[in-house]
């Protein structure tokens, strides 16, 4: 396929055939489904002059970019126990520690190109003006999460999200300088001027640009003061933003956050967001929200088939915290039992030059997805002499391996198949 993520990316999902390349090949499903591979067209731009030599030999000769995309970072209070629990002499490490199965994922791209890996951070990190809650939620994180999760590869968060205003507007605007004084990007949130604008993710190379949004039934209103923190919420303004980042980038993502807990299925709004979106430019769309893993498809705009991702799942949280071997499941409300939770995924787009026709740029021309479990050791770290509390996400096996390969020692042997079930079940 192109991408060797450790069979963390094994089936090409979308194909992108760019003038005069060849489109990656699939290696076949490992899981008997059929998977069509959809032609998606650059968007054109008839004002651009023939391109330079220069310019051609630059794109013929530079190698790939990846973008990669994950979901929602939480501040549950079990994470942030978690967290603590696993610092090694620096807070921040512990954040590091939560996410240190995607770090190699993330460095097996670099091998292959420039990679910036974009995670949804839904909490604030801010002075806390509110107390956290359980229900309804409300999050409070510390500054050593943005610091961590930079750490561990996280390059940009994105911030539009319904729990933006956890800590108020003042918090929001804390959030981002946090985030950003961390080495971070944020997109999707802080002024007037900064929360619609698109962030540009390589300093030199293709301009590949996203812009973020969270999809709101009844969205706040706006504060007058321009220098008010604010996230970005879809409205009318969207297609305007939209065209205007694709007419300055080679490539532009946008990111929706829905605001819809377990809804595995896109929603008809959904779609016509994601169709109006499509119609304006977007190269591609990435959504995140509903804690739940959501189909991959493509929409049809003007001859161009947009890949959508309508839904990561979480990346870090203590959703499906209650679901072990040898626990009856039943449906409810609740996160505790919601196993579904427990599956999460990753997106990997690779950016390739297109050097030959008139018009030679960038383009994507692959999109893989990568399938992770959410690991959590709750009922083993609480036996005598277990170990110590761990949740965490890791990539999802394609086989069936040993029972006890990555179980806890602690574990029993039944345990440990029952876990293997698990994991293999909701794959």
């Amino acid at each position: 396929s192109g991408v060797d993520g450790g069979g963390a990316f094994p089936a090409l999902v979308v194909t992108v055939d760019a003038a005069g390349a060849d489109a990656p090949t699939a290696s076949a499903p490992t899981d008997g489904a059929e998977r069509s591979p959809a032609s998606v067209a650059p968007v054109e731009d008839a004002a651009a002059p023939e391109a330079s030599a220069a310019v051609r030999e630059v794109v013929a000769s530079s190698p790939p970019f990846f973008v990669l995309f994950g979901g929602d970072l939480m501040a549950h209070e079990q994470i942030l126990s978690v967290a603590a629990e696993h610092e090694a002499g620096d807070p921040a490490s512990g954040w590091t520690w939560l996410l240190r199965e995607i770090t190699p994922l993330k460095r097996r791209l670099e091998d292959l190109g420039r990679t910036v890996f974009v995670a949804n951070l839904e909490f604030p990190v801010a002075t806390e003006r509110e107390e956290p809650r359980r229900w309804p939620p409300r999050f409070h994180g510390p500054r050593a999460a943005p610091v961590g999760s930079g750490a561990a590869g996280g390059d940009v968060v994105t911030v539009a999200n319904n729990h933006a205003y956890d800590q108020h507007r003042d918090g929001l605007a804390e959030t981002v300088a946090a985030a950003r004084a961390a080495g971070m990007q944020t997109v999707g949130g802080g002024t007037a001027s900064e929360a619609r604008a698109p962030v540009f993710l390589f300093e030199d190379g293709p301009r590949v640009a996203v812009l973020a949004y969270v999809w709101m039934p009844s969205p706040p209103r706006e504060p007058s003061d321009a220098q008010v923190a604010r996230i970005a919420v879809l409205d009318d303004r969207v297609e305007g933003e939209v065209r205007a980042a694709r007419a300055d980038a080679d490539v532009l993502f946008v990111v929706v956050h829905w605001i819809g807990e377990f809804v595995e299925q896109p929603t008809a709004q959904w779609r016509e967001w994601t169709e109006r979106i499509a119609a304006a430019g977007a190269d591609a769309i990435v959504c995140h929200g509903p804690h739940v893993v959501g189909p991959v498809e493509s929409v049809e705009s003007a001859g161009r088939k947009v890949p959508v991702v309508f839904s990561l799942g979480n990346l870090v949280s203590n959703m499906g915290w209650g679901v072990h071997p040898g626990v009856e499941t039943f449906e409810t409300d609740d996160s505790e039992m919601r196993i579904e939770s427990r599956r999460e995924a990753l997106a990997a787009f690779r950016i390739a030059g297109t050097p030959e026709g008139p018009e030679p740029g960038w383009n994507i021309d692959g999109l893989w997805m990568g399938p992770l479990w959410l690991e959590d050791n709750r009922p083993v770290s609480r036996t005598r002499g277990g170990p110590p509390r761990e949740i965490f996400p890791r990539p999802m096996p394609w086989c069936a391996p040993d029972p006890r390969d990555g179980c806890w020692d602690a574990a029993s042997d039944e345990w440990c198949m029952g876990r293997l079930e698990m994991i293999l079940g909701e794959r």
